[in-house]
């Protein structure tokens, strides 16, 4: 687990909206980024440290920022296991609550889903930075994008939802994926490591009352006589992207969120 040179600039991102507030980390994360490139993205760092708290205070507005394992190896300040529900204590404390390469280890990916939206303030935030092709064997799981929309979807409580795919070989641009929509799918296919990058912003007191179902299928259900779309509007890895994905500048990016 840690934060790399996209998962800093995503922070960044969220950050340039509006200062991270109180924050908790699942897993204690290490900064894996060269320190002349982090401080291009969030200005002067001074000395390195191995873990993200100080950074993260300093630079991008967190007032606390607490962290969350199933282990104390790395010193986390709460000790709890993802595949159970967080305490109740621990409900709508958080402004902002990070991601960064956890969920995919975790079994019990419904409830680590239902933590994270637990854990957050109505009005708060939750970002997922997760393996979403090319990672088989890191962890349990790889994410789709449709997986975000679905979960963070307004019925279930949340908005402004945004996914952006990340391949960790550029340092260049994200590929924002819109929402599926009309019954089509947004299938991505690539021959190097592309990650997810999702947003989202807890809106409502009830959180997850309209379940989570594909939405192509959910079109199907709905729609009589019409199916979905499983041709898909891909991108292949080296292509110029198809069908709706923007392929958008981070330096262009960053800035629009100021």
């Amino acid at each position: 687990m840690g934060i790399s040179f996209h998962g800093l600039a995503f922070l960044k991102y969220a950050a340039n909206s509006a200062p991270l507030g109180r924050t908790i980390t699942l897993g204690r994360q290490a900064l894996h980024v060269d320190n002349d490139l982090a401080e291009r993205l969030v200005g002067p760092i001074g000395q390195p440290e191995k873990y993200c708290e100080r950074l993260l205070r300093e630079n991008l507005g967190a007032t606390e920022v607490d962290s969350l394992d199933y282990s104390d190896f790395e010193q986390a300040s709460i000790i709890h296991d993802m595949n159970q529900p967080v305490s109740e204590s621990l409900h709508k404390q958080y402004d902002l609550v990070v991601d960064s390469g956890t969920l995919e280890h975790v079994f019990d990916i419904r409830q680590a889903f239902m933590n994270c939206g637990s854990l957050t303030k109505v009005g708060g935030r939750i970002l997922h930075m997760s393996p979403a092709n090319c990672y088989c064997g890191h962890g349990f799981y790889q994410f789709s994008p449709e997986l975000f929309y679905s979960v963070y979807s307004e019925g279930n409580g949340f908005t402004d939802t945004q996914v952006f795919l990340v391949n960790m070989m550029q340092s260049a641009a994200w590929h924002k994926v819109p929402k599926p929509a009309d019954g089509g799918r947004m299938v991505v296919r690539s021959e190097r490591g592309m990650y997810a990058h999702a947003y989202t912003r807890r809106k409502s007191e009830k959180i997850f009352e309209a379940g989570v179902f594909q939405s192509d299928y959910v079109h199907r259900w709905t729609e009589s006589g019409e199916g979905s779309s499983d041709d898909g509007r891909g991108m292949r890895e080296g292509a110029q992207p198809r069908g709706q994905l923007t392929q958008v500048s981070i330096a262009d990016l960053l800035g629009s969120r100021k």
